[in-house]
């Protein structure tokens, strides 16, 4: 009896993984927005606890896109990758939080609001990426990849 070969794809090229790291983390955005506009429509709840809940539905399929897609990985090892992933997107969704509601205890602007979130949101995407790319999703450098 014949197996199946399993043709891995090459490693993307740090650019390559950049730009599809970048269409997810746009469509995941939309995602989130949806998710988010969604549960305050149909809920009573809280504007804060609906922002962490669509952060929360939308983390899982981000995680399993960036991973297979954007990072080529198809091992077993997703589970042991997930919590920190949780947590970085925790941690994103709380200093967002944190920064709102600092800056909405002071009476600031809805434009000062908008650009303190997005600065928040915008570094922690950079930070994410090497995150990943460096840590949770890297490759073997020797061997096979993975």
């Amino acid at each position: 009896m014949t197996g199946v070969a399993v043709v891995e794809r090459p490693e993307r090229s740090l650019r390559g993984k950049l730009g599809g790291y970048t269409t997810v983390s746009v469509i995941a955005a939309v995602a989130n927005l949806v998710a988010y506009g969604s549960w305050l429509r149909v809920t009573d709840l809280h504007p804060t606890v609906a922002n962490i809940a669509a952060a929360a539905m939308v983390a899982l399929p981000t995680f399993y896109v960036n991973r297979r897609w954007v990072w080529r990985l198809r091992d077993g090892g997703a589970g042991r990758q997930l919590l920190p992933y949780y947590l970085f997107t925790a941690t994103n969704v709380t200093l967002s939080s944190t920064f709102a509601w600092f800056l909405a205890g002071r009476q600031a602007s809805d434009a000062v609001l908008i650009a303190a979130t997005f600065s928040v949101y915008a570094t922690m995407w950079l930070l994410r990426f090497v995150f990943l790319d460096r840590f949770l999703f890297r490759r073997s450098r020797v061997g096979p990849p993975r």
